[in-house]
């Protein structure tokens, strides 16, 4: 309850939580970039609760030092590693640790 009323007076929307969850487990299933409107249509939500709870993700997903990042790409929304862990990421797909990452490898 007590962090409910402090969601309300940052201005966050009780349902954001629950829809940037729900985004979340969205992209990381599909394992593919998802749409703006494709997320709208599944949550049959307008394009101001998608915005909100898309940067609620990204900020929770940044403030809690999570080892993903939301990436936003023209209308395209997808779940990407932190890039403070590619060197990680390089020694599981066994590159040279000289080699920089695409975005596609650090997915």
């Amino acid at each position: 309850m007590e962090q409910n009323i402090i969601d309300i007076q940052l201005g966050i929307h009780p349902g954001d939580k629950l829809l940037a969850a729900a985004i979340e487990s969205l992209l990381f299933v599909s394992g593919r970039p998802l749409e703006q409107a494709e997320l709208r249509k599944l949550l049959d939500i307008n394009e101001e609760r998608l915005q909100s709870a898309l940067q609620l993700l990204e900020q929770d997903l940044r403030d809690q030092g999570r080892g993903i990042r939301l990436q936003l790409l023209g209308e395209q929304v997808q779940l990407v590693t932190a890039p403070e862990n590619a060197r990680y990421v390089a020694a599981l797909l066994g590159l040279p640790m000289t080699a920089k990452l695409t975005s596609a490898a650090l997915e």
